[in-house]
């Protein structure tokens, strides 16, 4: 009797290996990443951490479109947490 074919087990190409590798690697880098953000988030200032982010993000100008375009509310939240801010 003969082996049916169609029961053997079918190996991966060695690009298929490459590929289930590389997303393996950049899956789990960006799960450390998001939980690190997440972590750091939860144990520090939830808004100092925003408004570090925006910081690093704006230019001048977007910054003072930004600022201008905030209710009271907002510029105090800021200014509690970056009292250098304009």
């Amino acid at each position: 009797m003969s082996w049916d074919k169609s029961s053997k087990p079918k190996r991966l190409r060695r690009k298929h290996k490459r590929i289930i590798i590389l997303v393996a690697l950049v899956g789990s880098m960006s799960i450390v990443v998001v939980t690190g953000f997440w972590n750091n988030f939860m144990q520090e200032e939830h808004t100092g951490t925003l408004i570090k982010i925006a910081d690093s993000m704006l230019n001048d100008e977007e910054k003072r479109t930004v600022w201008g375009s905030m209710n009271d509310d907002g510029k105090a939240v800021i200014l509690k947490h970056a009292p250098d801010a304009k």
